[in-house]
């Protein structure tokens, strides 16, 4: 009897030990595992957003991860030394996002063990391209001496995950020199968004249709060379005709000139009474 008691508890027990595993220890995402943050910059609940953030896009229907890859230095990477060309000016934005885009290629081409990326095959391109859609990656990385900033990557390899457009309307208001944790997730919702607006469901552009600074600078350029001529002909349009002899022709504030008329015309009709 003791015995089957003794059983029982242990039974009872591990049934309750199994359930509070299951029922109250938060499981762990992978995400955080995936993250390379040298600088520290993630607290422990700026990872437990970023991990939500992930299990969302996952809920969604998303098949990409946003992760954070943050340096020290510039890592061994030729795509990252461009950024020595940049010495007596400063990269733009577009500039930045093409070196990421550069050098998350590079990084998931060694991952995958490929060494010319010039040269691959067609289950190489797809498995390559699939592997870095995969990952949005927020780069930071020094810039300057002592300077660091967030740079998103999140292409492919047939193209841009964001044009430099695009990047400024999704993150105005946020500083991307700001290199905190909570900032950086702040960026993370951003880009979340833009890719469940023009990912998701079907509701990307087209390839080649995303609008960036030079379709916008185009627009404006012809609307301006538009509408010039047209606003040039409204504005002629609105002036009144001008007589050569028109009364304002005779109109000064002074009264010489008032008396010295009409002393002329006076002449003239007098004259013609005479004759």
């Amino acid at each position: 009897m003791w015995f089957n008691r003794y059983s029982v508890g242990l039974l009872i027990v591990g049934l309750i030990s199994t359930l509070s595993v299951f029922g109250f220890v938060q499981p762990v995402s992978a995400d955080s595992t995936k993250s390379h943050d040298e600088l520290g910059l993630l607290s422990t609940n700026d990872a437990q957003q970023l991990d939500d953030l992930n299990n969302q896009l996952s809920a969604d229907g998303a098949d990409c991860q946003i992760v954070l890859y943050s340096y020290r230095s510039l890592p061994k990477n030729s795509e990252w030394e461009e950024l020595d060309d940049f010495v007596n000016g400063r990269p733009s934005v577009s500039n930045y996002i093409d070196i990421a885009d550069g050098a998350k290629e590079e990084m998931f081409a060694h991952k995958l063990g490929v060494e010319d990326v010039s040269a691959l095959s067609d289950s190489q391109y797809r498995k390559l391209d699939k592997a870095m859609k995969q990952q949005l990656i927020l780069f930071v990385v020094p810039v300057e001496q002592n300077h660091y900033r967030i740079i998103p990557s999140g292409s492919g390899l047939d193209g841009g995950f964001i044009t430099d457009f695009q990047n400024w309307y999704t993150t105005i208001g946020l500083c991307s020199t700001i290199t905190t944790g909570s900032n950086i997730v702040r960026f993370a919702r951003r880009y979340a968004a833009f890719y469940q607006t023009h990912y998701l469901h079907n509701s990307q552009y087209p390839q080649g249709e995303t609008p960036d600074w030079n379709m916008v600078q185009s627009f404006i350029v012809c609307t301006t060379l538009l509408w010039l001529p047209v606003m040039f002909l409204l504005w002629c349009r609105r002036q009144p005709p001008r007589n050569p002899l028109s009364p304002d022709d005779f109109h000064d504030d002074g009264g010489e000139d008032d008396f010295f008329i009409g002393y002329m015309i006076g002449s003239e009709m007098k004259d013609h009474d005479n004759g």
